[in-house]
């Protein structure tokens, strides 16, 4: 009996000009045609390959010149044994980025969660290579999960608590939902959530449950969750993603803590979770507050919260404000958090910053006493930067004295008032209504471009630049970003897009707001 005829495709959409390779399987040692048909059927390429002993063959051939969105039938086979894929000629999606993986509970699943929506990857169990302590674990089924950026794998034996789970994939069929291919990933730490029976600090067994606190929270409402006196989570309106109630849940966890450099635990190690999910991205900046025990701290030692990244497998120092027992501090998602104790630095240099791009212009900012950097000596210049902290700089920098008596609804208690109601007053920055500033969002890079525009007095410029994403570009900030690109003070990346919806981070904060001053 003849062999079917599979056939895949490297991409399912290209542009004119564009190399594409079509492959499969099909009996071995057999000549393979391959057919292009337009959408009027008629053929656009003809080609033949003989296939290899094992079956596998290969034809790599040029999209033909025809309009962006035309379809065309690609027909591989012999005989009566067909294989069909569907081109479209035009721009190809974005490759996606797999941004966490993590199992479900009962561990005998692995959701992995990527950077956009994902099309139906049904068929391509085989692509995927799951570790489970050194030893492979075959994946059964791909699925779609019903949050279309997940991808769900299901194993043929479920993982237990503790075990070590990498996976892999080998760049087949997975693509975006607008096809975007996915590429080549290698032993991608699996974070296992198969609970186990925790330990009291006393030592008994506990109820088989860590310590925990789980609140309902309305993305739109916003709310807050705490686990007692130890753990305060405050996240506002519309930082969580979607329109319906969330599970928000806070566990304590009994974790083997691989302490940071020069450090001690000064708290438990807690697990923040949205749903099922532990690394969750949230739409705007939230609070977290833990306690720790100040007794734990030594002389010339300060406390700060740390998260976990699991890709690093290494604590992260994210600083924070401390009031007697209680440490807080901004994040944009959740992981493992827990606080450590950490030297106090010395003041007289930024740990962080040489050989980063923007070296010269945070080393200039920081001696000028316009901004500081964190407890620990460091600046993080590839951290976002807030509204607030930005409007704080801008107005520091400009030296504005004007005062200003705006106060929006989510300002009045903030420690930036009244440099925002400066700014306002000067028409510089502007809130999203007449009640709301949005000081703790994060500014993205075309929000900065309209405030340095009005800051510089950019009038009537001309030789503008224009962008590959140029409709991206809000119509608000347009003329903004096309005065502030053309005077050189905020530029485009090498790809000539300008990503206007991107956050800024506080490295290029500075650099753009020097760039300003003398403009």
């Amino acid at each position: 009996m003849a062999a079917e005829v599979s056939l895949e495709l490297s991409s399912n959409r290209a542009m004119p000009g564009n190399s594409i390779s079509a492959l499969g399987q099909a009996e071995s040692n057999t000549w393979v045609s391959l057919k292009i048909l337009d959408s009027q059927q008629n053929i656009v390429l003809f080609d033949a390959v003989k296939s290899d002993p094992e079956g596998n063959y290969q034809f790599i051939f040029v999209v033909p010149d025809l309009p962006l969105g035309s379809e065309l039938i690609v027909n591989a086979g012999y005989g009566n044994r067909i294989a069909s894929q569907i081109l479209t000629v035009g721009e190809p999606g974005a490759v996606p980025l797999l941004l966490s993986a993590f199992t479900n509970e009962a561990g005998s699943m692995i959701s992995m969660e990527f950077n956009q929506l994902m099309a139906d990857p049904a068929g391509s169990h085989e692509q995927f290579t799951v570790l489970v302590n050194g030893k492979i674990n075959p994946v059964t089924k791909v699925a779609l999960n019903q949050n279309p950026a997940r991808i769900d794998l299901t194993l043929s034996q479920p993982v237990k608590h503790g075990d070590i789970i990498k996976v892999s994939y080998t760049r087949g069929t997975v693509q975006s939902a607008d096809h975007g291919v996915l590429e080549d990933f290698d032993q991608q730490t699996v974070k296992n959530m198969v609970p186990a029976t925790s330990k009291s600090p006393g030592g008994s067994s506990a109820s088989g449950t860590p310590k925990s606190g789980t609140a309902a929270i309305n993305p739109k409402q916003g709310g807050s969750v705490s686990l007692g006196k130890e753990v305060i989570i405050e996240i506002p309106a519309n930082a969580l993603k979607g329109n319906t109630e969330l599970p928000v849940k806070v566990q304590q966890i009994d974790a083997t803590v691989s302490l940071p450099a020069d450090s001690k635990l000064l708290s438990s190690v807690y697990e923040f979770m949205v749903g099922n999910q532990s690394n969750y991205n949230f739409d705007q900046p939230i609070i977290i507050k833990l306690q720790f025990n100040p007794a734990l701290l030594g002389e010339n030692e300060i406390a700060a919260i740390y998260y976990y990244d699991e890709s690093q497998s290494k604590w992260i120092n994210i600083g924070g404000t401390v009031s007697g027992s209680i440490i807080s501090v901004q994040v944009d998602h959740f992981t493992r958090f827990a606080v450590f104790s950490i030297p106090i630095p010395s003041p007289t240099a930024l740990s962080d910053v040489e050989g980063h791009w923007a070296a010269p212009y945070i080393k200039e900012m920081y001696a000028s006493g316009v901004i500081g950097g964190y407890p620990d000596g460091s600046f993080r210049p590839d951290n976002h930067i807030s509204r607030a902290e930005f409007v704080t700089m801008l107005v520091k920098s400009y030296q504005w004295e004007t005062a200003g008596s705006k106060t929006f609804a989510d300002t009045a208690k903030h420690w930036a008032r009244d440099y925002i109601a400066v700014a306002y007053a000067r028409q510089i920055a502007k809130g999203y209504n007449d009640t709301r500033f949005g000081p703790d969002d994060y500014i993205t890079r075309e929000q900065m471009a309209v405030m340095l525009a009005q800051a510089a007095e950019l009038r009537n410029v001309t030789g503008t630049r224009t962008f590959s994403d140029q409709e991206r570009i809000s119509p608000w900030a347009r003329e903004a970003v096309a005065a502030a690109s053309s005077k050189g003070i905020i530029n485009g990346y090498p790809d000539k897009s300008f990503k206007p919806k991107d956050k800024a981070t506080r490295g290029e904060a500075i650099t753009v707001l020097l760039r300003s001053l003398d403009s």
